[in-house]
C-alpha cells in the first residue's frame, strides 16, 4: 500500500517516511527518473523537518516512538541515496548518503563522538567510487557545519538543504 500512496495523504510521520522508503526502493528499479527522485527527496526532507522528527533529533528520549522513527528515516535516506547514486547523480547521492550517516549517528546518540562518523559518505566510497569527489565534498560540508555548531554550543541537527 505504501508504494502506491501519495506521501502527503498518509496520516502519520512514520507512514510517510515508510512510503518514501518504499517508493524510492521501487523507483530504483522502475526507470529511476530524475523527477521522481527529486519529488521523493522533497517529501523526505519535509518529513525530516516535521516537529515529531525534529524533537527526536533534539532529544532521542522525547518520545517512545523516536527509535522507530529514526530507524525508518535512516532507511529512507539509505534507499534514496542509492537511487540517486544509481542514477549517476553523484552530488545528490552523496548528500543523501551523508544524511543517512547523520540520522544513524543521531539514533545511536546525538552528543559527543567522532564528527567524521556523523558525516560519513560510506556508500559512495564502498560501491560508487566514481562519485568519490562528490562524497568528499559532502563530507567536508557536513564536518564544517558540525564543527561550527559545536563551537557555538548549538545542537547538531542534520542539514535539511
Amino acid at each position: 500500500m505504501l508504494a502506491n500512496c501519495l506521501v502527503t495523504l498518509l496520516p502519520t510521520v512514520e507512514d510517510r517516511i515508510l512510503a518514501v522508503s518504499a517508493q524510492a526502493d521501487e523507483a530504483r528499479y522502475a526507470g529511476n527518473k530524475p523527477t521522481r527522485r527529486k519529488d521523493l527527496k522533497q517529501a523526505l526532507l519535509r518529513q525530516t523537518a516535521s516537529p515529531e522528527i525534529q524533537a527526536c533529533f533534539r532529544n532521542r528520549n522525547s518520545s517512545r516512538a523516536c527509535g522507530r522513527r529514526l530507524t525508518a528515516l535512516a532507511r529512507a535516506y539509505q534507499v534514496l541515496a542509492e537511487s540517486f547514486l544509481l542514477g549517476h547523480d553523484c552530488a545528490e547521492g552523496a548528500a543523501m548518503d551523508v544524511m543517512h550517516s547523520q540520522v544513524t549517528f543521531q539514533s545511536v546518540g546525538p552528543d559527543g563522538g567522532d564528527s567524521a562518523l556523523r558525516c560519513r559518505s560510506g556508500r559512495v566510497f564502498a560501491a560508487y567510487r566514481s562519485c568519490a569527489d562528490a562524497g568528499e565534498a559532502a563530507e567536508r560540508r557536513c564536518l564544517a557545519r558540525v564543527q561550527s555548531a559545536r563551537r557555538e554550543g548549538a545542537a547538531v541537527l542534520p542539514d535539511l538543504r
